[in-house]
Parts: C-alpha cells; sequence; structure tokens
C-alpha cells in the first residue's frame, strides 16, 4: 500500500538579514509588542533592512518595538526590588531592610542605603547598570535598555508600552 505524505504547512519566507536586527534589537532590549506579529512588524517599519527602522515603527500609532519593563506595586520596598532584581535580571541576592536601612548583596558585594530616601527603587537598578546601559522609569515602571535605542524605548515606555519579563 502507497501512502501519501502530508504537506506540512511551510513557514513564512525569513530573511536572514531582517531576523539578525530584530535579535540585535532583542539584545539591546526591544521586544515585538505583545499581540504583535513579527509580519506585521516588518510590514509596519519603511525600511525593514535597516535596525533603527524597525525600532521606530509603528502600527496604529503605537510603537511595534517595546522595551521589557516591571511595574513595581510601591507598597513593599523589598517585594519591590526582588520584582526589579527578577524583571530586569539584576544581580541581587539577598535585600533586608532593617529599621530604615536596605541592605543589598550582589556576589560578595554588600551594599547599603538610606530606605527613608527619595527614589531608592532607582539608586537600587541604578547600582546595577553599565555605562552602555540606561536606567528607565515611568511612573513605577523601570526598564533597562542599550544606550542604542534607549530614544525609542524611553517613547514607548512614555505611551504606557512595555512587555512583562514573563509573558508567554
Amino acid at each position: 500500500m502507497l501512502f501519501r505524505r502530508r504537506r506540512a504547512e511551510l513557514p513564512p519566507v525569513t530573511d536572514p538579514a531582517i531576523d539578525a536586527h530584530i535579535h540585535w534589537l532583542g539584545m539591546r532590549g526591544l521586544v515585538a509588542r505583545d499581540g504583535l506579529t513579527r509580519e506585521e512588524w516588518i510590514a509596519a517599519a519603511g525600511d525593514p533592512s535597516d535596525p533603527m527602522s524597525l525600532a521606530d515603527a509603528l502600527t496604529s500609532g503605537r510603537p511595534c518595538a517595546v522595551p521589557i519593563g516591571v511595574t513595581v506595586t510601591g507598597t513593599d520596598l523589598v517585594r519591590d526590588i526582588e520584582l526589579l532584581a527578577d524583571g530586569l535580571g539584576l544581580p541581587i541576592d539577598d535585600v533586608t531592610l532593617t529599621d530604615s536601612t536596605l541592605l543589598i548583596r550582589s556576589g560578595t558585594t554588600r551594599s547599603a542605603l538610606d530606605a527613608s530616601g527619595p527614589n531608592v527603587l532607582s539608586q537600587v537598578a541604578s547600582m546595577f547598570v553599565d555605562a552602555v546601559h540606561v536606567l528607565l522609569v515611568e511612573g513605577r515602571t523601570f526598564a533597562v535598555v542599550h544606550g542604542d535605542v534607549a530614544e525609542q524605548a524611553e517613547r514607548a515606555l512614555r505611551q504606557g508600552e512595555y512587555t512583562s519579563p514573563h509573558a508567554p
């Protein structure tokens, strides 16, 4: 008896250069907005062979490329720092709050901050952001991106557009 092979559904045709640009943006902290397909993103870009065109692309006035952001509750400082560490990949191993002193351990390094001071969460996140990255803060939402795409990420964050690090 002869068996016929069923044709498998073929994947969409891809362009390795465009895929490389999308990967490049992702490595710098910009990813496709939730619910947006790769094809929609590419179609919205003026010149998808240019990574900055992909970074600037809009659909219905919304940015296609958005930063990975973490929104904190603002009610529990230790829990908020743990959320920042998990969501932004900050190398924080332990956080404790004693009276008004915040103790942070990262590897063998220990740091102490005045927890009653202003912008404590920004201070903590800034401790782990190097010179080529930028910490973005909009309200209670934090993101860290490479300086190459900071302008696009900041614009998206101001519009309330970001994706959760734990999005499916």
